[in-house]
């Protein structure tokens, strides 16, 4: 049970995250782009971020009951294996929801290094 509340506090803390950067897209939505290289890269960091939410939210942070697994498990050693396939399940869909997070993080520096480039020279 402890370990999948970490994992459950992890997910809602990358979730945040993602929502503040989406927030924080929407702010330069207004800003036309000089160049379509720009554009694509902020939109496809852009869709990273709402990809890092849905994973985190959908597959992390969806509730199922340890003790609802152990009832439905012929023995206690079987129940306990369930749930431990359910910790890394779980631990996998969190590790790609931050990989995500982190490849849209690129994506926006990448988008406004080329943004500079482009306006500054």
């Amino acid at each position: 049970e402890h370990q999948l509340e970490v994992l459950d506090r992890k997910a809602s803390t990358i979730v945040s995250l993602d929502g503040l950067l989406l927030a924080l897209t929407a702010s330069f939505l207004a800003i036309k782009t000089p160049h379509l290289a720009i554009g694509l890269a902020f939109a496809a960091s852009s869709s990273l971020v709402l990809f890092s939410a849905l994973v985190g939210a959908f597959k992390v942070l969806w509730t199922k009951w340890a003790t609802i697994i152990m009832a439905k498990s012929s023995d206690v050693e079987k129940g306990l294996d369930e749930l431990i396939a359910f910790r890394d399940e779980k631990t996998t869909y969190l590790h790609c929801s931050i990989i995500l997070m982190l490849m849209a993080l690129i994506g926006y520096t990448i988008s406004i290094w080329l943004y500079v480039l482009i306006e500054v020279f």
